[in-house]
């Protein structure tokens, strides 16, 4: 909406670290949930980071979706549920922390 206030939904973050605990370290923040913000939102974390200075990734979108519309018309034909269109970056990112 041009103009108006909306309401936005921030993606899950992931934990800085992989015993979930939340350390004052670098953080990175994604805006926009396409391709290259789901990618590197799943990459981010899977890289070899010291320790110390891994950083904790927030996805930021508009949307709590993420639509994949290629596959949109098999969504309209009742050939894909709307989870396998476009699902939630909740559950595209759930695994990545």
């Amino acid at each position: 909406r041009r103009g108006g206030r909306t309401s936005r939904t921030p993606a899950p973050s992931l934990p800085s670290h992989p015993d979930g605990g939340d350390a004052d370290g670098p953080r990175v923040v994604i805006l926009g949930g396409g391709f290259g913000g789901i990618n590197a939102a799943l990459t981010l974390p899977s890289l070899p980071w010291p320790d110390a200075v891994r950083p904790r990734v927030t996805l930021v979108d508009r949307s709590e979706r993420f639509v994949f519309l290629p596959l949109l018309y098999e969504l309209c034909v009742d050939d894909a549920t709307v989870d396998e269109v476009a699902p939630t970056f909740r559950s595209l990112l759930g695994g990545a922390a």
